[in-house]
């Protein structure tokens, strides 16, 4: 269950502000105790201001502010107020709590803790900002720009940057803390995905079967879940096959194996993860 859901409905600007806030905090500290004093530049605008402090020198929150100031006044002309007030908090508080946080140590010297510790942090951080309906600017918002104007996605157009910035980094440390930065990258994307969408143990089951109403029967009665029955076709004879879908716990995907190879054999099973399910049986919204 995403960890959101269980304030939703009842949010308000203040929660999302303090969500952006908090989600800040964390980007900050994940950047001061691992990231910045072990030169890993995992892209992104936070990632090109290590580059340039530590080859001109320049304060890193002070290039932070050069780039998303620029930006948050172009997003307010070129992408509306909408979606540049919706940049402008994350955009104004990150640097700031950068400079706030300039004086904390470095917690480990090793390249590959700090990629996985910072990215972890960081990520998370990233998740609450977003889980605010926030943004922190920088690659995202010029990247939105940009594709007004050319024909690329905003997803290639972040990649393209990203990459540049991680290459960027490569050049300045060495090959070897461009490998990490491209483990803090992916660790990141995976601590984001977890406070969005939660580590979820919940599986969805598709069932395909010439004996599917003995099969219902049995997941009704041995199983206990509740299944839907969707319409279907056979693509091969054109005959009509329902697909039953369940959603179930993980510890019950055997006992649901168990049970369709007992009515038939032959019968078809896929088999996927649920990000989230909610209603009876499941995690309801509070």
């Amino acid at each position: 269950m995403r960890w959101v859901s269980l304030i939703r409905g009842k949010r308000n600007g203040a929660w999302d502000s303090l969500s952006i806030v908090a989600g800040c905090a964390l980007m900050a500290l994940g950047f001061r105790l691992f990231m910045n004093g072990n030169g890993i530049v995992a892209g992104g605008v936070v990632g090109l201001s290590t580059l340039l402090e530590r080859r001109f020198g320049w304060e890193a929150a002070g290039v932070q502010w050069g780039i998303n100031l620029p930006l948050l006044g172009l997003g307010f002309w070129g992408l509306g107020r909408a979606a540049g007030a919706r940049s402008a908090l994350g955009s104004l508080v990150l640097p700031l709590l950068m400079l706030v946080t300039r004086a904390v140590p470095t917690l480990t010297q090793t390249p590959l803790l700090a990629a996985l510790f910072g990215g972890v942090v960081y990520g998370a951080g990233l998740g609450l900002v977003l889980s605010g309906s926030g943004s922190v600017g920088g690659y995202s918002l010029f990247a939105r720009l940009v594709t007004k104007r050319l024909p690329l996605s905003v997803s290639n157009a972040i990649f393209a940057l990203d990459a540049l910035t991680i290459l960027g980094g490569g050049l300045l440390f060495g090959a070897e803390k461009a490998m990490y930065g491209l483990i803090a990258a992916f660790v990141m994307r995976r601590a984001l995905d977890a406070v969005l969408l939660g580590f979820s143990h919940t599986k969805l089951a598709f069932v395909i079967s010439t004996a599917s109403d003995s099969i219902r029967a049995a997941i009704l009665s041995e199983l206990d879940r509740g299944l839907t029955i969707l319409p279907g076709t056979g693509g091969y004879t054109g005959d009509p096959r329902p697909v039953l879908l369940i959603a179930l716990g993980q510890a019950e995907v055997p006992h649901l194996r168990s049970l369709v190879r007992t009515h038939d054999p032959d019968a078809f099973v896929v088999l996927t993860d649920a990000a989230e399910v909610l209603g009876k049986g499941f995690h309801r919204e509070a």
